[in-house]
């Protein structure tokens, strides 16, 4: 009897059941006598190879090439263990969109994105993330850097206790496939890069999935300023940079393919992560100055540059600097909370270790036009800033200069009118200062949506999320979500929550015995 032909679909499918059945002998879930063998192992990687390149050769995927493909997602995050064909896979998946333009895939998005999506891709890379810490390195917790001898002493500490192996801070074991997995799904592609990737699943997923994703990078972010991170290389800051460059830059994400029922929901989670991760960089970007002024040997990363710009033009889109957040009381207490007047007074020092690197000029230019804003909507917060980074009258000027030098502009009397003040030792400025041309750049995705902007605990509110940790240092990993994540009240004065006694205990210690009202 002759073998049966099978269409495209039924191969695909019956790969799809290969895969999974050497993955589950591979990963010690199939029979006793295949458990943990190496030839499953390969067999999955040649079953998943041939399986991916018969999705993609039906490209514009057909409707059920979709749910097939989902169906891969679903299968790769169950034996995520042996999943690296598989994720280089699902990456290439999500390039097709490139193949069917803009939101072939109607209201819900693109064909890739979809299958993705209704993949449970969201949750998988969430439980990446929150599985890419290694619990070999157990780094003692320290603060931040406020004074260089406290940072070196604290750099010291650490490479003592941790050993020469676990000084970089090797991810080992699962931490290490679950890093290697979270790269490789937001990689550079041809078509998506890791920004247009991320905002595209957070664009059209469903807004808890997406706001708890958004809150694990916020914890991520927050452990890296606890350990000093030293780069601008750690995956959590390349997640954080990747989704803000692509809700600022039209040319990597068109917000008017995003249809008007999405625009709500994405606007409340790009709140949660404005509002949590601009703060998170900003101290990361100013510890890292202090660290580099410390280590006189080393020089400032060129990442630094590139992650100002994207939190200067994230406050700038969400309208964080625009004259009229005056009228708006959490748009004005960002830039407090954000800390972006000592960040801008960091620039001005990075600026004078970037002076013979040919990019100056225009880093220049571009701390000059963020310094200037920041004069017109919060001028008495710079006049009265002090400490490391408080603006110095030298260093405005040569920004004013610069300035000048781009073309008759309002930011250069701007400029120079702070100087001024700042020599005279003014607190406030005795007269209105003159009102900076708007961009004529093409609107950004967060511009677009800034009207629907709303603070971060807000914003949890509306998506269902659990709110923060009352800790600010929490960098709590347990649990399989944030969704799930339970919190507990203060006993005491019952205003404050917190997802964990040591969270509790630390805040306790940090201030709120003397905040807290209770008995």
């Amino acid at each position: 009897m002759p073998a049966p032909e099978w269409g495209p679909f039924t191969t695909v499918k019956v790969l799809l059941r290969a895969w999974t059945a050497a993955a589950a002998a591979a990963t010690a879930r199939g029979p006793t006598c295949l458990r943990g063998s190496e030839e499953n192992a390969m067999v999955a990687d040649v079953v998943m190879r041939s399986l991916v390149d018969c999705i993609l050769s039906r490209r514009p995927w057909p409707g059920r090439w979709t749910d097939l493909a989902a169906d891969v997602w679903r299968q790769a995050s169950l034996f995520w263990e042996v999943a690296a064909t598989a994720v280089a896979g699902l990456a290439q998946m999500l390039d097709i969109d490139a193949h069917v333009g803009g939101s072939g895939g109607g209201g819900g998005g693109p064909p890739g994105v979809v299958a993705a999506l209704a993949g449970g891709a969201l949750p998988f890379l969430e439980w990446l993330l929150r599985h890419t810490v290694s619990e070999v390195v157990n780094v003692p917790k320290v603060g931040h850097a406020a004074v260089a001898e406290r940072l070196l002493r604290d750099l010291e500490q650490l490479l003592q206790r941790a050993g020469p192996e676990i000084a970089k801070a090797p991810k080992v074991g699962h931490a290490a496939v679950a890093e290697r997995l979270l790269r490789d799904l937001t990689r550079d592609g041809e078509a998506l890069g890791p920004a247009r990737t991320l905002m595209s699943l957070l664009a059209y997923g469903d807004g808890l999935q997406a706001a708890a994703f958004v809150a694990l990078v916020t914890k991520h972010l927050r452990r890296a300023l606890r350990l000093g991170a030293r780069t601008f290389r750690g995956i959590a800051l390349r997640l954080a940079t990747s989704v803000l460059d692509a809700a600022v830059n039209p040319a990597v994400f068109n917000g008017a393919g995003v249809p008007a029922q999405r625009a709500e929901t994405l606007g409340l989670v790009l709140s949660v992560a404005v509002g949590e991760w601009l703060p998170m960089l900003s101290s990361l970007l100013q510890q890292n100055v202090v660290m580099f002024a410390a280590l006189a040997s080393l020089h400032i990363q060129v990442g630094w540059s590139s992650c100002f710009r994207k939190v200067m033009d994230s406050a700038a889109c969400a309208g964080v600097l625009s004259s009229s957040c005056s009228d708006d009381g959490w748009r004005r207490d960002a830039i407090t909370q954000a800390g972006l007047v000592p960040l801008v007074g960091a620039a001005m020092q990075v600026l004078r270790v970037l002076e013979r690197r040919p990019s100056r000029g225009e880093d220049e230019r571009f701390v000059a036009d963020s310094a200037a804003r920041l004069a017109c909507t919060a001028p008495d917060e710079v006049l009265r800033a002090h400490g490391d980074f408080a603006w110095r009258p030298e260093a405005v000027r040569v920004l004013a200069q610069t300035s000048e030098s781009f073309g008759p502009r309002a930011g250069p009397i701007i400029l120079c009118l702070l100087a001024a003040h700042l020599e005279a030792g003014s607190p406030a400025f005795e007269s209105t200062l003159p009102q900076l041309q708007p961009s004529t750049k093409p609107a950004s995705l967060l511009q677009t949506l800034s009207p629907l902007l709303v603070p971060p605990a807000e914003a949890r509110r509306r998506l269902g999320l659990p709110p923060a940790c009352a800790s600010p240092a929490c960098v709590n990993l347990a649990g399989e979500s944030e969704v799930v994540l339970k919190r507990q009240k203060c006993g005491g004065c019952g205003r404050v929550e917190y997802c964990c006694k040591e969270c509790q205990w630390e805040d306790w210690k940090a201030g709120h015995k003397a905040a807290c009202g209770g008995p």
